[in-house]
């Protein structure tokens, strides 16, 4: 879940619990500020009641229950609790104390208490009286109605103001949160962007100096490290590749002539070795150096190449050795992009002998070239004929495909096999220094484009190469 929408979630569960508590405080405390105004009506009809009762004679309307008005109503009880008189109809009839509360206010304690004898629930104030012949106690009363219905109304209005509240607050929390995370997205965005072929670019980082853009600064420092570290490591292994083709050269061609010029056949077999392994290490010098000189952008995107022309050269060149491992090399399709012809046509050769040392007697090797995903590529044909290729507008891209229908590879090797020095199991393996598929994903990368390694319709390894009709900088003319 997304940082915005999760703070949202937690500022809006916040604001909920704090409006529900304040409103559960309001709601009790206006009940109890409604209770303690009608105690206090009450108090102030028994000061007045009991002021002029010591001046009565009797027990009347009066005197005794005159105090009836939109707040206080009043009821007289004899000294067997019956009602005297009452100053509503209701009242006159229907008794507000029960014979225990009754007998509690005669003993000589004042109450103060809720009553639902009636209607409706009413708070009483009951006292005794000991100064009138015939009134034992009397009731002053207000109705409760008027708490509940305030309770109601705050509920009524409440309810949908803090549904508001909340559902502005969300919004705005959602929105404010997005913006405070922008710069986080858009770093995202472009960090994802880069490529590890090309370490110069830098995050944008805004002037503002808060925790964000100490973030950015910090990512742009460790890249200018990540982008040194590795710069270094291309330049030893370009001019470790460079400085040793001279003294190999140099070591072969003193072999060569030491060969010649001894008849001993055991000496004889350790030159031949001694060359073999020195053609090894002439291959793997001129396999790192176009590594580095790929993986540093040095090569020249910008020659048109025909990629048909390119794959016949490269399968022709291969044929002798199909034959000899009785393997049928095909050809379909044809398109043509803008590349390093020599890194182009090193990357193809080693997918293909790769994929002629694994398929076995009696296999077969296609190399399909698709200008475009829907495209309909031309029939096969063996290496050699002569066929016309379709013309096509230029697409985006271009496929490359090497399929073989050999033992193909773990899909938990694809990845690994990627790397530098790094080999299959025994049923892919052949001598060599494992820098093959390294050799061709940073010729592919080099050219802006990608490299994915899958299982063949017949089981094998099927290798896809897209590239993009012009790599990027092929505009901009060859790199020096």
């Amino acid at each position: 879940m997304p940082i915005s929408i999760r703070v949202t979630l937690v500022f809006t569960a916040l604001l909920m619990a704090s409006l529900a508590i304040v409103g559960t405080v309001a709601y009790i405390e206006l009940g109890r500020g409604m209770r303690k105004s009608m105690d206090s009506a009450i108090l102030a009809a028994t000061d007045e009641i009991q002021g002029r009762l010591p001046q009565a004679s009797h027990a009347d309307e009066r005197t005794a229950a005159g105090v009836a008005s939109t707040k206080v109503e009043s009821q007289v009880l004899d000294g067997r609790g019956r009602i005297v008189s009452g100053s509503t109809p209701e009242l006159a009839s229907n008794p507000l104390l029960t014979a225990a509360q009754f007998s509690s206010v005669r003993s000589g304690r004042p109450l103060f208490a809720d009553s639902e004898r009636g209607d409706e629930p009413m708070r009483v104030h009951a006292f005794r009286v000991d100064d009138v012949p015939g009134v034992a106690a009397v009731v002053l009363a207000t109705e409760l109605g008027p708490v509940s219905e305030a309770r109601q109304a705050y509920v009524s209005l409440v309810f949908p103001l803090a549904a508001l509240t909340v559902g502005l607050a969300s919004v705005c929390g959602w929105m404010v949160s997005r913006r405070a995370l922008r710069p986080v997205a858009r770093m995202t965005q472009e960090a994802a962007e880069f490529g590890s072929s090309d370490l110069s670019r830098r995050l944008a980082v805004g002037a503002a100096q808060d925790e964000l853009s100490r973030l950015g600064r910090t990512l742009n420092d460790m890249l200018q490290r990540l982008q040194d570290s590795v710069q270094r490591e291309r330049d030893f292994t370009a001019d470790a590749s460079h400085e040793l083709r001279t003294p190999l050269a140099i070591m072969r061609a003193e072999l060569e002539m030491t060969l010649q010029r001894t008849d001993d056949r055991e000496a004889r077999a350790s030159m031949v070795s001694a060359l073999e392994e020195c053609d090894r290490l002439q291959g793997l010098t001129e396999d790192l150096l176009l590594m580095a000189r790929a993986e540093a952008i040095q090569l020249d995107p910008h020659t048109p190449l025909d990629l048909g022309d390119l794959t016949d050269t490269v399968l022709l060149r291969l044929r002798s050795l199909a034959e000899s491992e009785d393997v049928v090399l095909t050809r379909a399709g044809d398109a043509v992009v803008h590349g390093d012809p020599r890194a182009l046509e090193r990357a193809l050769s080693n997918l293909v002998e790769n994929a002629l040392h694994h398929v076995g007697r009696g296999g077969r090797v296609e190399v399909t070239i698709e200008p475009d995903a829907h495209s309909v590529a031309s029939a096969a044909a063996p290496v050699g004929a002569v066929a016309e290729p379709e013309v096509r507008p230029a697409p985006g891209f271009v496929r490359w495909r090497v399929t073989d229908n050999g033992p193909g590879i773990q899909p938990e090797d694809r990845d690994r096999l990627i790397q530098r020095f790094t080999r299959a199991d025994q049923s892919r393996v052949v001598a060599g220094t494992g820098l093959g598929l390294a050799i061709v994903g940073a010729v592919v990368r080099g050219h802006g484009g990608t490299m994915n390694l899958d299982t063949s319709p017949g089981g094998g390894l099927q290798v896809t190469l897209t590239l993009p009709v012009r790599a990027p900088g092929a505009d901009r003319g060859p790199i020096d």
